[in-house]
């Protein structure tokens, strides 16, 4: 028998599918008394341009430098997300992306629609903790545990991490039990 969370999950992932982002796929489900109160992929602001879309490696040639051959070719023939040709690990250079983590998107849309998700649950469709941003909304907008697949990894970023702000706040983590 499927358990909720692992209901819950799956849901999540299809969430991800939605998600343009050609660094990571990421979605999560707001939940409250087993019921989906808001979802979130990541991705930019409604009516932004996706970076595949936009040609945003050619946008970030002010700000970073001007692409190689290798990163023009490798760009238009494999859609790879523009801060990684550039060498920026995962988590790193996000000053350059316009996405927003799935995260903020699934409470961002809660708050535009109205919906309370204090009390309530975020199910991640990956393995590691929020970011220190995303930790903070999480916080504050009054969501009580989050559920992972596995792990728990931290998200790689310098500075206070957002395990150490969702465990200095009490927030859960969970690691999500498998179904038999």
């Amino acid at each position: 028998m499927v358990t909720w969370d692992s209901y819950f999950i799956k849901i999540a992932n299809d969430v991800s599918e939605k998600s343009h982002c050609l660094s990571w796929k990421a979605g999560v489900v707001i939940v409250n008394d087993r019921q989906i109160l808001s979802t979130g992929y990541n991705g930019p602001p409604s009516g932004y341009p996706h970076c595949n879309e936009n040609n945003h490696l050619y946008l970030l040639q002010t700000l970073i430098g001007v692409p190689t051959e290798e990163m023009i070719s490798l760009y238009a023939s494999e859609n790879i997300c523009p801060r990684r040709l550039y060498g920026y690990p995962s988590g790193r250079g996000l000053e350059y992306c316009p996405a927003s983590h799935a995260e903020t998107n699934a409470i961002v849309q809660a708050a535009k629609k109205g919906i309370c998700i204090e009390g309530s649950t975020l199910y991640c469709a990956f393995n590691m903790i929020p970011c220190r941003e995303c930790s903070k909304l999480i916080v504050n907008s009054g969501i009580k545990e989050v559920v992972l697949t596995d792990g728990p990894n931290d998200y790689p970023q310098i500075g206070i991490s957002g395990r150490n702000i969702l465990e200095s706040c009490g927030i859960k983590v969970r690691i999500m039990e498998k179904d038999n």
